[in-house]
């Protein structure tokens, strides 16, 4: 610890990557993210410090969904896939997949793939370049149709993540591999097919180890893949293909053996539940020095961060196989947490993924903690926005020294930026430990791999609200269905007055901060039945910029736009879905009985 502070304040640079290096052709590194429709909103307003009690729900694993959904394109037939986060990167995942002409239906949590219509071999660039993992279909395309044309992929702007272990991995499988007009075009030889062959990875890259063994699946022969990952979420993928009829073997270890077969058939599978999701609120539980009951959760997988807390002197108890209880309460020790020493590695070493969230821990707790990143060299994005809030922390290249709250880290809120998924997930669990207001624009980011995170952190007792709006320059084109577009006569924003019922409950709300003025005249509004709020839901979700979300008690509906009530009829109808935990839409109905609409700047 002394020598990497030494290090870092005599301003030495320090090349810690262990990540490989791209080869030398500007097309092999991943494009820039595309901006995201909404710049600014959704933003977060978070009140603290928190204090947290209760039971979180932990959503399916986005990491394992996406190399799933892609995966069903080596499948003929139908797959269907249960507990599937509703993610921006799963729906546009499902968009590529229909792309290339596979049925897709979504119902919830649940994705059904059909993949007896697919007559592309090229997904839509526009959709690959909005995710990261969009590029897997490139595994599934090759290998069983032994063509495929893929953009370069999109995603976080958190370091290269070259593709060239994905390319010599299919070159020893006998592919010709050509990167043009940023895309790499793949085929095999004179239309045999892929041929089994070995390779082993330079670097136990995730996303390579996936797409090569699901390219291998239907290899003619044996493939062999050496120092491969050893992530969980392989190992989901791994039993998802084998399911549907394909020969894998060692799965979690570091080499893999795969007997190619003539053709896979559909099967079904549940995703997982998102080892990072459950270490990031178990991260919540620390940093607002509280207790909370947190599943499902495999322990297992999570076992590097409980090492971790108990280390700092938190208390984790396993209730059952999949439920923890995570507690840092004041009085039993939680107030004098301790620093600690953080390296990140591929599994089961310390995940990437959780290294901004145990960053924000590590501003509350006592003495000097130092921070090596070693996967991505740009995974430092949110120490700037930490800083805004009165943390200390020095940073050179891809390592840190963050100083405890004993040597000048006092938290306090500020207007911050998330400029991408895990580094905005860290000012959110550092913005409920600070004192005061602290306003996070950038949200979508955060959307990306978790699932309905204010709900969930309002449910436990955080003073957590999402604004959402328009940008103006898409005020006076709005489309609200398939058929009808809406123009607004003025840029200025629609706030909705409304009441909703469930039983013997009301709920009044209003998208309009201090105000209980109700303009317009109420219009009547009922949901027939769940399958009716299902079609809505399906329905609006083709339009991301249409977004009402709610908490509760009381739900909350906030910004909207729009010029007419009638026209809006069927997203309120919407929100009274949103009043509801995941999963749970058929259990509990509210319905929407009144509302009015006005104007205001």
């Amino acid at each position: 610890m002394k020598k990497l502070a030494a290090t870092l304040r005599s301003n030495k640079l320090m090349d810690l990557s262990i990540a490989p290096k791209p080869l030398p052709h500007s097309l092999l590194k991943p494009l820039k993210p595309q901006p995201e429709t909404e710049i600014a909103y959704p933003k977060l307003i978070i009140t603290g410090p928190s204090k947290l009690s209760g039971h979180v729900p932990i959503s399916g694993s986005k990491n394992s969904a996406l190399p799933i959904l892609a995966a069903t394109l080596c499948c003929s037939g139908t797959s269907i896939l249960h507990n599937v986060p509703n993610l921006f990167d799963t729906r546009t995942m499902a968009s590529v997949l229909a792309s290339l002409g596979a049925k897709v239906e979504v119902f919830d949590n649940e994705i059904m793939v059909n993949t007896d219509g697919v007559q592309s071999v090229e997904p839509n660039a526009d959709e690959i370049r909005k995710i990261r993992g969009g590029f897997f279909v490139l595994g599934p395309l090759i290998g069983r149709f032994g063509e495929a044309v893929v953009a370069l992929p999109g995603g976080c702007d958190i370091g290269a993540r070259p593709v060239d272990l994905y390319v010599r991995g299919l070159q020893a499988l006998g592919a010709v591999v050509e990167l043009r007009d940023g895309k790499v075009q793949a085929y095999a030889l004179n239309g045999r097919g892929l041929v089994g062959g070995s390779f082993q990875l330079d670097y136990p890259s995730v996303g390579a180890t996936e797409t090569l063994m699901m390219a291998a699946c239907m290899a003619d022969g044996t493939t062999v893949l050496s120092n491969v990952a050893r992530e969980p979420e392989v190992v989901d993928l791994a039993r998802f293909l084998m399911k549907s009829g394909a020969s894998v073997e060692g799965a979690g270890s570091n080499k893999l053996v795969i007997k190619g077969k003539s053709q896979l058939h559909g099967s079904k599978c549940t995703i997982a539940p998102d080892r990072i999701e459950a270490g990031t609120f178990m991260l919540a539980a620390a940093i607002t020095r509280s207790c909370i009951l947190i599943s499902p959760v495999i322990p297992s997988q999570v076992s590097c961060l409980m090492q971790k807390l108990l280390a700092a002197g938190c208390k984790i108890r396993q209730w059952s196989h999949d439920t923890l209880e995570v507690s840092a309460v004041s009085g039993s020790g939680g107030e004098n947490l301790r620093g600690f020493e953080v390296k990140t590695g591929p599994f089961p070493g310390f995940p990437t993924d959780l290294q901004p969230q145990i960053m924000a821990l590590l501003t509350t707790c006592n003495g000097l903690s130092p921070v090596e990143e070693s996967v991505f060299e740009k995974r430092m994005g949110h120490v700037n926005e930490l800083r805004k809030l009165g943390a200390k922390i020095q940073v050179c290249a891809s390592s840190a020294l963050v100083f405890g709250k004993d040597n000048g880290s006092v938290l306090s809120g500020s207007c911050l930026s998330a400029t991408d998924l895990r580094g905005g997930m860290s000012l959110v669990l550092a913005a409920l430990a600070s004192k005061g207001t602290t306003e996070i624009n950038g949200v979508s980011h955060i959307d990306r791999g978790y699932e309905n995170v204010d709900t969930k952190l309002h449910l436990l007792g955080a003073d957590v609200k999402r604004l959402t709006a328009l940008p103006s320059s898409e005020l006076n084109s709005l489309i609200v269905d398939d058929s009808k577009k809406v123009r607004l006569k003025a840029k200025k924003t629609v706030w909705f007055h409304w009441k909703a019922e469930r039983g013997n409950q009301t709920s009044l709300g209003s998208t309009k901060p201090e105000s209980s003025r109700q303009v317009g005249s109420p219009i009547k509004i009922t949901a027939a039945s769940d399958h009716e709020l299902n079609q809505l839901q399906q329905k609006l979700c083709a339009f991301p910029h249409l977004k009402f979300h709610c908490l509760i008690p009381p739900p909350i509906l906030e910004a909207a736009t729009c010029s007419s009530p009638g026209s809006f009829s069927s997203c309120l109808t919407l929100a009274a879905a949103s009043f509801l935990p995941p999963g749970s839409l058929s259990k509990a109905l509210y319905t929407i009985v009144s509302w009015t609409v006005g104007n205001g700047i």
